[in-house]
């Protein structure tokens, strides 16, 4: 009985911070679409410049140049996972953590 007390707690409290999230977005809806817009320009010119990385002719580089070409197509995917948001956590996954989560309680 205390497990089930405790599993239903945790999915209100889970549907609650949900709603809470969602409402915040509606809220800054402004900011968000200026945010969005200024995301969109950094990452579409993060993709040009993959482009003309791979458009370039590498066989006639040597090995420092290839190098320095991998460490900037490296660095700019880092910046692409920045810009467009980080983490994504699907509900799949979601319900297996509550799952785990449930037996470990």
């Amino acid at each position: 009985m205390n497990k089930i007390s405790v599993a239903l707690t945790v999915v209100i409290l889970l549907f609650t911070f949900f709603s809470v999230k969602a409402k915040n977005k509606t809220v800054s809806n402004k900011n968000a679409v200026a945010l969005q817009s200024i995301q969109n320009t950094k990452s579409n010119v993060l993709l040009k410049r993959l482009e003309v990385i791979k458009e370039m002719d590498k066989s006639q580089m040597n090995k420092e140049e290839l190098n320095t070409l991998l460490t900037e197509v490296r660095v700019i995917n880092t910046q692409l996972v920045a810009v467009d948001g980080g983490i994504f956590i699907s509900a799949g996954a979601l319900i297996v953590i509550l799952i785990v989560l449930l037996f470990l309680i």
